[in-house]
């Protein structure tokens, strides 16, 4: 908040890329509210890391799928989704991955990942339950594992 308030200008265009997908920062991580993210910290880092891009269409999708439920901006489901989208951009179809997020709640991502059935680290253990969420038990036009 105090980069924003100071006039820091990549925390202006992340404030702005936010807003323009519909969202808001929440500063108090206590006060859960739809269409708020609560873990802004992670959400900046990814934005400077991935792009402005990316990062919008990333939380486009978040919303859509999941309809700005504060569970959906954990930091898990943040990294999960993100680098998700970066790895397979282009590949991947949006209706697809729309269908396959909504049939999962977004505490699963954290669950799983801690979980690590895969037994992968760091950020690969969040994009593991979106990545098999999207090919489930079809091959047909499954991803590769790219992580």
């Amino acid at each position: 908040r105090a980069k924003v308030v100071g006039g820091d200008a990549i925390s202006k265009a992340f404030l702005a890329a936010t807003n323009r997908v519909g969202l808001s920062l929440n500063y108090d991580s206590q006060q859960l509210t739809d269409y708020r993210i609560g873990c802004v910290g992670t959400a900046f880092r990814l934005y400077k890391q991935m792009g402005e891009p990316l990062y919008c269409e990333t939380m486009r999708l978040i919303v859509v799928a999941w309809e700005g439920k504060p569970d959906s901006f954990r930091a898990s489901v943040l990294k999960g989704m993100m680098h998700f989208v970066e790895l397979y951009h282009g590949e991947f179809s949006e209706e697809r991955l729309l269908r396959a997020l909504r049939n999962i709640h977004p505490v699963d991502i954290y669950r799983i990942g801690q979980d690590d059935p895969a037994k992968l680290r760091g950020w690969k253990k969040y994009v593991f339950p979106i990545y098999t969420a999207y090919n489930g038990k079809c091959r047909k036009d499954a991803l590769p594992m790219k992580f």
